[in-house]
């Protein structure tokens, strides 16, 4: 609850200050140098929730209609509707005891039109990444890997980053990283980025 007030007083203080004085008492700077605590590198793109967040991603991929991605079937409707939204198909496969993608169900659901997988960490137990990234081999598959509902990104080793096309963040009150909302895009892969 502390962290909670303190930003709803920097947020009121920030109205204030621009109102009287016409500037914000943290800018942009400030804030982005501040969130370097959790996210491995500043050329992190910001949106207006985790949701808009999925769909740049998948924009950034290139993935269209016709087009499919594969997701765990116990998920949140705010990765799906990016999905559908992109034009794309949502392929729901299986869970397995961690309520993540069932590596075996994974292997089965790939098909041509398989263009992407997104790893939703659901309560914070990260997907079996590695053994993903094994299945999918040499194939044209990106990786998105959501971490809205992860608690382990303060502090998680850098080289985490390292391998997934994107990763996903979402800043709603009841999230690890809360704020009264928002999103982030971040990606090794300055061409996505930059898309």
């Amino acid at each position: 609850w502390t962290g909670m007030i303190e930003d709803a007083f920097t947020l009121i203080l920030n109205i204030i200050s621009n109102r009287f004085i016409g500037k914000y008492i943290l800018n942009e700077t400030e804030v982005r140098r501040k969130l370097t605590n959790y996210f491995p590198s500043d050329e992190t793109v910001f949106t207006n929730s985790g949701r808009s967040a999925i769909l740049l991603a998948i924009q950034g991929l290139s993935i269209a209609k016709g087009d499919e991605i594969i997701i765990s079937s116990f998920n949140c409707p705010a990765v799906i509707d990016p999905i559908i939204t992109s034009g794309a198909t949502p392929v729901l496969i299986d869970c397995n005891t961690n309520c993540g993608i069932n590596t075996t169900m994974f292997k089965k659901a790939i098909n041509k039109r398989t263009k992407a997988v997104i790893l939703t960490n659901i309560y914070g137990r990260l997907d079996e990444r590695d053994v993903i990234r094994k299945i999918i081999g040499t194939q044209k598959i990106a990786i998105i890997n959501d971490l809205s509902q992860s608690l382990i990104v303060p502090g998680l080793n850098p080289s985490f980053f390292r391998h997934d096309e994107i990763y996903i963040f979402s800043f709603g009150p009841e999230k690890h990283i809360y704020c009264f909302g928002g999103g982030a895009i971040f990606s090794p892969k300055r061409h996505l980025i930059a898309k």
